[in-house]
């Protein structure tokens, strides 16, 4: 098996262009939405602050976590070796995770780490409703910057294997 590796390397499929395109493609409007969401805040143009207008806005922290992980799967995706662009996309999943874990830390045990409204503060407080990070889209960053994590390093070992690299003994 080793040795075929070797004399036949995988090639790049119709299908892993089709998923490398609809990665991309996933990363930019998940990115692009949530920079809409953060102009929407800065200039005050509440149309941009959410997906669909009258609907509750984007907490702009939530949209900086998109934003993080969408960097984290672009860099991870065009990445081939370990470099320090893959170190940065780990660090950028390390946050989202981390910031979605304080959230549900603040949520489930009462304490009070208002995490999702340092960005905005006034802003924020003018609003009718609070606009905090709800702690389902909390568990979501937990998951997504776990999965992240997960990805850049299977990728990292992957990349290291001398069998992946069809280097043999």
């Amino acid at each position: 098996p080793q040795e075929a590796m070797r004399m036949n390397p995988p090639t790049k499929t119709q299908a892993d262009s089709a998923l490398g395109l609809a990665t991309r493609l996933a990363c930019v409007g998940a990115a692009g939405t949530a920079a809409l969401a953060l102009v929407g805040w800065q200039f005050e143009l509440p149309i941009l602050r959410s997906v669909l207008p009258g609907q509750t806005p984007m907490n702009p922290v939530t949209a900086v976590t998109l934003i993080l992980a969408s960097t984290a799967l672009w860099v991870m995706h065009r990445a081939q070796r370990e470099t320090g662009a893959k170190r940065f996309a780990q660090l950028c999943a390390f946050f989202v995770a981390a910031i979605g874990s304080l959230k549900l830390f603040s949520v489930l045990t009462g304490i009070g780490l208002p995490l999702d409204q340092i960005l905005f503060q006034g802003k924020l407080a003018a609003l009718p409703q609070p606009n905090g990070m709800a702690p389902n889209t909390a568990l979501a960053l937990v998951f997504l910057g776990g999965a992240l994590l997960a990805l850049g390093s299977r990728a990292r070992r992957s990349s290291s294997s001398p069998r992946r690299n069809g280097i043999s003994c």
